[in-house]
C-alpha cells in the first residue's frame, strides 16, 4: 500500500518498529498485569478457601455450640425442675419439724405434769409414810396403848356412872308410882340395858374417831350382853 503511494519505506518501519514496541510493552504490561492478577485470584482463592474452611469450622462449631445449649437448657430444666421439688421437699420437711417439734413440746409438757404430779404423789405417799411411821413407831407405841387403856377405862367408869344414875332414877320413880309399878319397872330397867349399852357405844365410837385421828386405833372393847351383871350394878330394890 505504501508503495502505490509512492511514499517513503523506512519511516513507515520505524513507526511499525516503535508501534511494535509499544505494543510488546502493553504486552508486557498486560502480562505482568495478568500475572499480578492470577496471583491475586490464587492468593484470593486461597483466602476463599482459608474462609470456607473456617466457615466450615464455624459451622461446625454453631453446630456443636448449638447441640450443647440444647444440652445444657435440657439440664438446666432438669435442674430447675429438681431445685422445685426440693423447695417443695423443703417446705414440706419445715412443717413436719414444726409440727414434730410442737409434738415434743406438748409431749414434754405432759411428761412435766405426770412428773410433777407423781412428785407430788410420791411426796404425799412419802409424808403418810413418815406420819405413819411416827404413829407407829415401836418406842411410841407403850405410850399410845397406855393412852387408849386409859381412855378405856374413863369410857368404863363414865358408863358405869350413868348406869347408876339411871338406876337411881329408876328407882325414885318407882317409889313414887307405888308399889303396882314395881314390877314393871324391874321388867323396864332389865329391857333398858340395850338402851343403855347405845349411848355407851356412842361413847365409845366418839373415842375410837379421835384416837384415829390422832393415835392409832385402841385395843377393842369387849361388847357385855343386855342384862348381864357387868352390865349394871345390881339393885337395891
Amino acid at each position: 500500500m505504501s508503495l502505490s503511494l509512492g511514499g517513503p519505506i523506512e519511516p513507515r518501519v520505524e513507526e511499525l518498529q516503535g508501534k511494535l514496541k509499544e505494543l510488546q510493552r502493553g504486552r508486557k504490561e498486560l502480562e505482568e498485569e495478568l500475572q499480578r492478577s492470577q496471583t491475586l485470584r490464587d492468593t484470593l482463592e486461597k483466602e476463599h478457601e482459608a474462609l470456607c474452611t473456617e466457615a466450615y469450622k464455624l459451622e461446625v462449631t454453631r453446630k456443636e455450640r448449638e447441640d450443647s445449649y440444647k444440652t445444657l437448657k435440657f439440664a438446666w430444666e432438669d435442674v430447675e425442675s429438681d431445685l422445685k421439688r426440693q423447695q417443695q421437699l423443703n417446705s414440706k420437711t419445715k412443717e413436719l419439724i414444726q409440727q414434730y417439734t410442737f409434738h415434743i413440746q406438748e409431749t414434754k409438757l405432759k411428761h412435766r405434769k405426770l412428773r410433777m404430779k407423781f412428785e407430788n404423789q410420791l411426796q404425799q405417799l412419802m409424808d403418810q409414810h413418815k406420819h405413819l411411821a411416827s404413829v407407829y413407831s415401836p418406842e411410841r407405841l407403850p405410850a399410845e396403848v397406855e393412852n387408849a387403856e386409859k381412855a378405856n377405862e374413863q369410857l368404863l367408869k363414865a358408863e358405869e356412872l350413868k348406869l347408876i344414875h339411871l338406876n337411881h332414877l329408876s328407882e325414885r320413880t318407882t317409889d313414887t308410882r307405888g308399889p303396882d309399878l314395881r314390877a314393871q319397872s324391874s321388867v323396864g330397867s332389865e329391857e333398858a340395858g340395850c338402851p343403855f349399852q347405845a349411848v355407851d357405844q356412842d361413847a365409845m365410837l366418839k373415842h375410837s374417831a379421835w384416837a384415829a385421828s390422832h393415835n392409832p386405833p385402841p385395843p377393842a372393847l369387849a361388847r357385855r350382853p343386855c342384862g348381864t351383871a357387868g352390865a349394871s350394878p345390881p339393885s337395891h330394890s
